[in-house]
This record gives C-alpha cells, sequence and structure tokens, in this order.
C-alpha cells in the first residue's frame, strides 16, 4: 500500500467512524433531524424544491405561505445549489438528512487536509478534525441551514488558496509546478458558498481567507498587495458566475425590509451575552436539553463549548506560544467574540451607526465563525507543539499556569451548580497528567499526543452527544392528525393555525408553548403551522421568511395588531376558510368532526382563490388598505387598484370562474363572463409575475394591494400568469459570459504552454 495512504488510512477511518457514529439514528434508524429552523425553513424549502426538480421546474416561486413568494430569489433556500442532488437519495426526509451530514464531513475532512498541508501530524491534524466535527458551534450549524451549507466550504477554500500562494521553488516543501488548478478551484468554492445561501459566512470566509494569505503564508507577511490582487479576482469571477442568483435576490432585497433602516436594536437582536462566554470552559448539560427547556430560553447558538483543549490551545496561545500561527489565529478568536457582542459591545455599536455592510449582519452571534475556526486551528497547533522538544522552555510556565487555571475551574463547578465543570476539570487533569509525563519523560511524545487525540473526543462526545437532536422520522412522514378533518382537498383555500386572541396569538416564529422544548416541537407539526404544514400540502396566507419582503410584511403588522373581529375578516379576504386554532386536539374530541368549534374553524365567508367582479375604486396605498378590511367593504362588487385603469363598466354584468390549475410557476384561469369586468386573483402580487389574456399580453395590475387582477372584456378567456424573478435574464447572461470567457482563458493558456514543436503542428495540422 502506498505510504501516503497508509498515513492517512487510520485518521480518516477514525473521522469517518465519528461521523457515522454521531449520525447513526438519521443515516440508519429512521430517525430525522427536526431542531428550530429544521423544521421551519428547512424540510419544508428542501420538500418544495424536491417536489420542483421533481417536475423539471426550477423553484422560481413558492406558492404555499404568505399568498405566494420568490422562492429561488431569497437565497437562503439555496434552491440552485448543486448538491441539492443529495436529496434524490432514498426517501424524503432521508435526503435532507443526507444532505445535512454530507456537508458536515466536507467541514471535518477539509480540516484535516488543511492541518495537514500545513505540516502538522496526522495526530494533530484529527485533534482539530474531532474539534470541527463535534465542536459546539459546527454542531450548531446543523440546525441553521444555508449558514451550514455556506461555512464548511471555508477550509477547503483556504487550503486551495494557501496551495496556489505557496507557489513552488528550489527546493521547497511545496514543490511540483504551478497550481493555478487551485485558483480555479478556489473559484468554484466561492460559488458554491454563495449558492449555499448564507451570504454573512461568505463575506467571513473570505476575510479569514485573505488575512491568513497576508499573514500565513511564508515570506510574505507583508507582502499584501498580490493577496489583495489574487482574492478580489476570486471574489468578482465568482460573483459573475453566480450573477444567475445574485441579480434576483439583489432585486428581491430591494424588496424586503432589509433595504430598511431598521436600528441599532434591530440589527442587534441576537447579540452574544458576556456570561455566555464561560461556555467556552465548560458546556451546558444537554442530556435533557429537550425535555426541560422553555421555548423562550433557547438562544441563537445552543452550544460555545469548543473543548478544553481547544480553550488550553486559546489559552497557551495568547500567554505562552509565540509563533505566527498561533499569534494569528488568536487575533482572530478575539475578533470574532469582538463583532460577536454586538450590542452588549459599545464600540460594535458606534461601529453600527455608520457602517452599511455591518448593518447587514442582523445576527452579530454569526461573527462567532472566526472565533471557532480560530480555536479548531489551535488546538492542532497546540497538540504538536506540546510534546515536541524544542517547547520544553514552554511546558514548565505552562504547568504553574495550568495548575492555577485547574484550581480555578474546580472552584467554579462547585460554584455553578448544574454547569459540567466537573467534566471539564476531570479533562483538564487528563491534559495536565499527559503534559506531566511527556515533560518527564515517562510517556512518549507519539503516545501522548494520540492519547492527548482521544480525551479531545471524549471530552467533546460526552458534551455534545445529544446536541443535535432526533426524533422518528413519522414526524415528517405522517401528517397531522387535525388534517384529517379538513376536506380531502382544501384547495384552493387556505388555512391559517393558532390563537386569534390576545391570550393565544403568537407570533409564528415562536413555537408554540408547551410545557418543553420537544413537546413544543410535535405540537408545531400536529397543528400544521407554517412552514412545515406545507410538507402536507397546505397553503397559508402568512408563514415564515428570511428575508421579509415589504408586502408579508405589512400584511402581518396590519394582521398582529387587529382586534379579533378584524383578523377574521382579513383571514376570510385572503382565501382563507379553515382555521386551525390549535386549542385542542382530534385525540381529545373523540369523533366528533364538526367544524363549529374545536381544532378547526370555519370561514364560511372566504373568498374564493379567483373570481369575477364589474367595478373598480382607485385611490393611494393606505386608503386601500384600510378599505380593502373594512366591514362595509364588499370585495366581490370592487377591486381597489392603486394606479389609473382605462375601464368602461358595463350596465349588467354575470361571470364565473371556470377552472383555476397550478403549475410550477405558473397559474391557468378559465372564465366566461357577460359585461365588462376583472379577474380578482388572491395571489400575491410580486413583479416579475406576467399574464397573457387569450394568448396576448395584457396589464397585470394590482389589486386590493396584495393581490392580482386582469381588466377582461364579455365573453370567455383564458388567462395564463407566468413568473420569471426579476434580473434572472441578465444574471443567467453575465453567468454564461462569464463561464465563456473562463473556458477561453483556459484554452488559450494551455495552448500557449504547448511545446513549441507541437503548437508548429497544430498549425500546420
Amino acid at each position: 500500500m502506498n505510504r501516503s495512504i497508509q498515513q492517512h488510512a487510520l485518521p480518516l477511518t477514525l473521522l469517518t467512524l465519528v461521523l457515522g457514529w454521531y449520525f447513526l439514528p438519521v443515516l440508519f434508524l429512521d430517525h430525522t433531524l427536526f431542531f428550530r429552523d429544521v423544521m421551519k425553513f428547512g424540510l419544508p424549502g428542501k420538500w418544495f424544491q424536491l417536489q420542483m426538480y421533481a417536475e423539471g421546474a426550477l423553484p422560481y416561486w413558492n406558492p404555499a405561505i404568505f399568498s405566494g413568494v420568490p422562492f429561488l430569489s431569497l437565497l437562503h433556500p439555496n434552491a440552485a445549489y448543486p448538491l441539492n442532488a443529495l436529496l434524490f437519495v432514498g426517501d424524503f426526509p432521508y435526503g435532507y438528512n443526507l444532505f445535512v451530514v454530507v456537508h458536515h464531513g466536507v467541514l471535518v475532512f477539509s480540516v484535516y487536509a488543511l492541518m495537514r498541508f500545513w505540516g502538522l501530524s496526522a495526530t494533530a491534524a484529527t485533534a482539530s478534525a474531532l474539534v470541527a466535527a463535534l465542536g459546539g458551534y459546527f454542531l450548531s450549524l446543523v440546525s441553521l441551514g444555508n449558514q451550514l451549507v455556506s461555512t464548511v466550504w471555508t477550509p477547503l477554500l483556504l487550503l486551495c488558496v494557501q496551495k496556489y500562494f505557496m507557489r513552488p521553488h528550489a527546493g521547497g516543501p511545496h514543490a511540483g509546478g504551478p497550481h493555478c488548478g487551485w485558483l480555479a478551484a478556489a473559484v468554484a468554492l466561492v460559488v458554491l458558498q454563495v449558492l449555499g445561501g448564507s451570504p454573512e459566512s461568505c463575506v467571513m470566509s473570505m476575510l479569514l481567507v485573505y488575512f491568513a494569505s497576508v499573514f500565513l503564508t511564508p515570506g510574505r507577511a507583508t507582502q499584501w498587495k498580490r493577496p489583495t490582487r489574487v482574492l478580489a479576482g476570486v471574489s468578482l469571477t465568482a460573483i459573475a458566475l453566480s450573477a444567475f442568483q445574485l441579480l434576483p435576490t439583489y432585486r428581491v432585497i430591494q424588496r424586503s425590509i432589509r433595504n430598511w433602516d431598521l436600528g441599532t436594536e434591530f440589527n442587534t437582536k441576537w447579540s452574544l451575552q458576556p456570561e455566555a462566554l464561560r461556555h467556552l470552559f465548560a458546556t451546558r448539560n444537554f442530556d435533557t436539553f429537550m425535555t426541560t427547556t422553555v421555548v423562550e430560553e433557547v438562544v441563537y447558538l445552543p452550544s460555545l463549548y469548543m473543548g478544553l483543549v481547544p480553550a488550553l490551545a486559546l489559552f497557551a496561545a495568547a500567554i505562552l506560544i509565540r509563533n505566527r500561527a498561533a499569534i494569528f489565529w488568536t487575533g482572530v478568536f478575539a475578533v470574532g467574540v469582538f463583532f460577536a457582542l454586538g450590542g452588549n459591545n459599545p464600540v460594535y455599536t458606534f461601529l453600527l451607526s455608520f457602517n452599511p455592510l455591518l448593518q447587514k449582519f442582523r445576527y452579530p452571534e454569526k461573527f462567532f465563525f472566526f472565533s471557532a475556526f480560530a480555536m479548531t486551528f489551535l488546538t492542532g497547533h497546540f497538540v504538536e507543539y506540546l510534546f515536541q522538544s524544542r517547547s520544553r522552555h514552554f511546558l514548565s510556565p505552562f504547568l504553574l499556569l495550568s495548575f492555577l487555571f485547574g484550581a480555578l475551574l474546580a472552584g467554579f463547578a462547585v460554584y455553578a451548580n448544574g454547569e459540567r465543570l466537573g467534566l471539564a476539570a476531570s479533562v483538564f487533569a487528563a491534559v495536565l497528567g499527559l503534559a506531566v509525563l511527556a515533560f518527564t519523560g515517562k510517556i512518549r511524545p507519539e503516545w501522548a499526543k494520540t492519547m492527548l487525540v482521544l480525551v479531545v473526543f471524549i471530552d467533546l462526545w460526552m458534551a455534545h452527544s445529544k446536541l443535535v437532536p432526533f426524533i422518528d422520522s413519522r414526524l415528517i412522514t405522517q401528517p397531522p392528525e387535525v388534517t384529517r378533518l379538513l376536506p380531502s382537498s382544501p384547495g384552493p383555500y387556505r388555512v391559517f393555525t393558532g390563537g386569534l386572541d390576545r391570550e393565544h396569538f403568537r407570533p409564528k416564529s415562536l413555537f408554540p408553548k408547551a410545557p418543553n422544548f420537544l413537546l413544543s416541537h410535535i405540537l408545531e407539526k400536529e397543528i400544521a403551522n407554517p412552514n412545515l404544514g406545507t410538507v402536507f400540502g397546505l397553503e397559508y396566507a402568512d408563514g415564515l421568511m428570511a428575508i421579509e419582503l415589504e408586502n408579508a410584511w405589512l400584511w402581518t403588522q396590519l394582521f398582529n395588531k387587529s382586534p379579533l373581529d378584524r383578523k377574521k375578516r382579513m383571514l376570510a379576504r385572503s382565501n382563507v376558510r379553515y382555521w386551525i386554532t390549535g386549542e385542542d386536539t382530534p385525540r381529545h374530541r373523540g369523533n366528533s368532526k364538526g367544524l363549529e368549534s374545536g381544532p378547526i374553524r370555519e370561514f364560511e365567508d372566504a373568498l374564493p382563490r379567483a373570481f369575477l367582479v364589474p367595478s373598480m375604486q382607485q385611490g393611494p396605498k393606505i386608503k386601500l388598505l384600510n378599505t380593502y378590511f373594512a366591514e362595509d367593504f364588499d370585495p366581490r362588487r370592487a377591486v381597489l387598484l392603486d394606479t389609473p385603469v382605462a375601464f368602461q363598466p358595463s350596465e349588467r354584468f354575470d361571470g364565473t370562474v371556470q377552472s383555476i390549475e397550478y403549475s410550477p410557476n405558473h397559474v391557468t384561469v378559465r372564465t366566461r363572463q357577460e359585461g365588462n369586468g376583472f379577474l380578482v386573483l388572491l395571489d400575491s402580487y410580486f413583479p416579475g409575475w406576467s399574464v397573457q389574456v387569450d394568448g396576448k399580453p395584457a396589464t397585470l395590475l394590482r389589486a386590493n394591494h396584495f393581490f392580482r387582477a386582469v381588466s377582461l372584456k364579455s365573453g370567455k378567456h383564458l388567462l395564463h400568469f407566468k413568473y420569471v424573478p426579476e434580473g434572472l435574464v441578465w444574471g443567467q447572461a453575465v453567468s454564461f459570459l462569464a463561464i465563456v470567457l473562463g473556458l477561453t482563458l483556459v484554452l488559450v493558456t494551455a495552448f500557449r504552454r504547448l511545446p513549441v514543436h507541437r503548437w508548429d503542428a497544430l498549425k500546420r495540422g
């Protein structure tokens, strides 16, 4: 067997076993991921994508929430991401589980490869990879969807860029020819990060790669111009290749509240609390996390604990180790914590007031990205350095300071009841004992490093084995019991879930009230809350989006602030016929299937999805909103328009909508009418929709502020609505041009490198 393969076989096998054992329930035991954003965004979004792909269409438009919203343009669902092909493996939700596990594996093995490239031993690289596999920050990302997808490519991107900058030189350790291919790979990885759907992670990733390229490339610490030029080129090329996604996203953001000045309080909502920094040294107890935690107590990142060995590595690097890598990663850790504190950091608040880019980072805790990677990489350097012969001058003061650190930790373990500091103290004692044995020559350094890696594994496994919760996949595959009370085909009507009065009303971003977090997740499914209910074929007038669009946000604000009778009227006039109250469940009601009380109520005056009206009214936006939801307005008699329309009403009007058919990104409506009037379609009005009437382009009108209308003359009509995201055509053109230019450059470069005699032969032949 090749020596290189032998060298890597054991570490890679061990890492594979660790990942396989951790995710065993979702890979082989018919369980699924379900925690937090997985239920609200992950599973519903991937289910919708899978259905669209199966029909041979791209998911431009999602009709199931907020009466219809853009989908691909929102970016965070990563609808154009190539690795979505994993969704087709097995049945759903197995494909989703595999999607998550594969990405976590990319992170782990990339960290191992990067540490080996930096010259660390296989043992030290394994230690860093274990921190990436079981560290609290990275496991927390499993439940945060697009952040995981964009973040995991960072180590591999850093590896490719480092390989490019460490160009071969005579006798150098990385000799072997030019590495322009690594630059092309870097571009591809940035494209994957962009399509992964987390722009904040992309920005942080490029910043990390840039500064690492400046400070960690041997002999180039002061040569910042070349990394600047190269990485600017990589970024611009990746942006051009991703233009088919980014231009539609840019146009959507212009129509969202993200484009507004939302103030400091909004932009620092999820800031890291200073007291949470204690979790760098001792994790919370997650053994009963789902059964003892109430909904309101869950933080953005459930765990910051990266392990005690990484904490000791940070401690040693900050105090004692003085090489370039240790100094750099210590600084990166400090930067991450500085920005993650967000609103709890006065300097951050000051910077936020005039920094437009920083204002886009709505969740400052995301900046712990830097700190987590810093601790991951420092672990390998620490393991390597601790047992080297030249580090003996470092060990004596390290041991002395470590004794003091351990004493403080043990005292804190007694003081902070409920924290897992007893485990942390035990791990600390094991690390200290190994250092003493190695220092006194009682154990070989290679064995000491191996045992330290085992300590890293045991520490993180015991701390985080229950951090990512799993549940029986029937939570997703079996419809909620409450849906059995709905008609077999509830469409084309929408539903609403949850209480309407002030006592029971809760924003959809929160999980339902329950004694603990596990039951609240189960109740989320059982009352068919959005967005999870879309998996079972339900459509909603409300919902959840990561990018709040102006119309959806406005509808939600009006709804939340309205009295009970107005809320019911808003629902009925948004095509909501069925109200899943959540007051009790079907199993509590025996065989009763009445819709007048209990788990489901029916709005008998709910407007149909599409209908014809004989007249119109015009006015400004605020007046239209007040009028449409007013009790004395009859939406079947007139449509409210905010733009002038040439319309001649008829003395007599009668008409009916004969059929309405939905297909991906399209709606087809057939009508018959006597007299001039308007078709009103209670689907969201949004730029990008167009309509043809009897095969000819027609004007699509904004009806009742939120919906669509088309002016029709007497007779039978066939209306065909089509959605193409704004900016998509131009974005596709830019991406295509970037591909053509890239291929041309590759071919030209290849021909220029041909030997002269072969070049002459090609010209002759």
